[in-house]
């Protein structure tokens, strides 16, 4: 079976597409699984069971600082932890990180490409694993690593490779979330 990872959202509910399995949620804690095979279609009712998700923040960096946007970014990531939680892969997150961005009117580009140097010696251009949102705000993250100790030295590196006063490094870990702000 061809493997599908989306995330679709309409309206209160939320649509959650992996592995063939179609999971329906919605506010109320009910969902339906629903297997979609080449020759049957099985359909599974489910109660999602609460969880509890631990968050470790660190926003002093952007305190007293010019970063305006700090006030619309941060509600972004608390919204994110309230309705969703942790346990995602990539696709998944990336999907519902994409989908809050685009709510919120905050504008982010996937994958910025800069030149790239190693001990002084230009390399060329190349691609960078990060989003930059508004334009001055290098964000990366992981998922379901055991720390946030990749993220930190990738966005440091990436604030000077784009030139950008702010950063932010996320590891959206299986039972936690970790987030540290940075600036110039």
């Amino acid at each position: 079976m061809k493997e599908h990872k989306t995330q679709l959202i309409h309206e209160e509910k939320t649509y959650i597409i992996r592995k063939g399995l179609y999971a329906v949620q919605n506010e109320v804690g009910l969902g339906k699984f629903v297997n979609m095979g080449f020759d049957r279609v099985v359909i599974e009712r489910v109660i999602r069971p609460e969880t509890s998700c631990d968050v470790e923040e660190d926003w002093s960096a952007w305190e007293d600082t010019r970063c305006s946007c700090s006030n619309q970014i941060r509600p972004i990531f608390q919204k994110f932890v309230t309705d969703h939680q942790t346990g995602y892969g990539t696709e998944i997150t990336e999907k519902i990180l994409h989908a809050l961005f685009h709510n919120e009117n905050i504008e982010f580009f996937t994958n910025p490409v800069t030149e790239s140097y190693f001990h002084g010696t230009p390399l060329g251009t190349s691609a960078l694993d990060c989003i930059l949102l508004n334009k001055n705000i290098v964000f990366c993250y992981t998922c379901l690593f055991d720390d946030n100790k990749f993220n930190r030295s990738r966005v440091k590196s990436y604030m000077r490779s784009l030139d950008a006063p702010f950063g932010l490094a996320v590891n959206f870990g299986k039972k936690s979330v970790e987030i540290k702000a940075y600036s110039t």
